[in-house]
């Protein structure tokens, strides 16, 4: 007896161990790059508050993640470090693997934390994110790394160079967005706009710019960075491509936290449809009586839903904020 009941208590801890592991999913981080509402591409020339300008090189550090997940539950991602730059291909950067499930919010900072910001780069792999880098992204001992590194050209002929290194202790904002995203084949995937015409918002660089310190432009483009640049997106298309898709129903704003718009395909007119929560239970149903409706969200729990198509064994996702 004693020999199958430690069988059945090790078996036991076994499956429990098991039902661990499998709990834990990839938290990542996507950033939509934008400039006036469309994708950013360096070197172009784009209108900013009246300006002309073309970024050539932007790179950033963010760093003290919080992330408010599962019925308010918080996890501080510790020793986690991304370098942005925007002229990668698929900006989607892995956060590591955690217990979590559904993320209601995340908090981050743009740069290094102090106690991190004066060590050696040096003593860091190569190809973690604080080693060292070309372009440089570290300052000095004293300074440590750069938080931002902005550089371009403007002016009506953009004959007028611009560099903004921003860095400093007591630069090191922390932001907070409040979100929805769940966990779909063992990702959770955290998607934000990155509106970088915010960037230039008290900034002259009209007529050149050269500033490299913890001070004056540098503590501008931090502040930009912390209250204007980021906000809760969707891996969901554009405005434009939800337009033009061919597909049966598009919403928009998707995510939104109050209404959407949904526009229904001629293939669906007169058809009933249902809006699930990630249980499958329903928690809407309306006859598709015109080619748009407008949705009131107003007061559901924020979280993923879907439109399930009368048609077709499809569904369409909403994310409510």
């Amino acid at each position: 007896m004693k020999s199958i009941s430690l069988a059945f208590v090790a078996s036991l801890l076994t499956f429990v161990f098991t039902l661990g592991a499998q709990a834990q999913n990839t938290l990542q981080l996507q950033l939509q790059h934008l400039i006036n509402g469309e994708a950013l591409e360096l070197e172009t020339n784009h209108s900013i508050f009246g300006t002309n300008l073309a970024i050539d090189r932007l790179e950033y550090y963010l760093s003290d993640f919080v992330i408010t997940h599962d019925g308010g539950q918080t996890t501080e991602l510790t020793d986690t470090y991304i370098l942005v730059n925007v002229d990668d291909d698929e900006p989607m950067y892995s956060l590591g693997d955690w217990d979590i499930n559904n993320v209601e919010a995340i908090d981050f900072s743009v740069g290094v934390d102090e106690e991190h910001n004066h060590l050696d780069p040096a003593t860091y792999a190569s190809g973690h994110p604080l080693a060292p880098q070309y372009p440089s992204m570290h300052w000095g001992w004293a300074s440590g790394y750069r938080f931002v590194a902005l550089e371009g050209l403007a002016g009506s002929n953009l004959n007028a160079v611009f560099e903004v290194h921003a860095l400093g202790d007591n630069n090191f904002f922390n932001q907070s967005h409040e979100l929805a995203a769940s966990a779909v084949d063992g990702n959770v995937t955290i998607s934000l706009h990155a509106n970088y015409e915010n960037l230039f918002i008290q900034l002259n660089v009209a007529n050149g710019l050269i500033e490299h310190s913890t001070t004056n432009e540098a503590v501008t483009v931090l502040e930009n960075m912390r209250d204007e640049v980021f906000a809760p997106g969707t891996s969901a298309v554009g405005l434009s491509d939800l337009l033009e898709a061919p597909e049966w129903c598009r919403a928009y704003p998707n995510p939104s936290s109050d209404w959407m718009q949904l526009i229904w395909s001629n293939d669906v007119m007169g058809s009933t449809f249902d809006i699930t929560d990630t249980q499958g239970r329903v928690v809407h149903s309306a006859n598709i009586q015109s080619p748009m409706d407008v949705l009131d969200v107003q007061g559901w729990a924020p979280g993923i839903y879907f439109i399930q198509s009368p048609i077709e064994r499809v569904a369409r996702r909403l994310i409510i904020q």
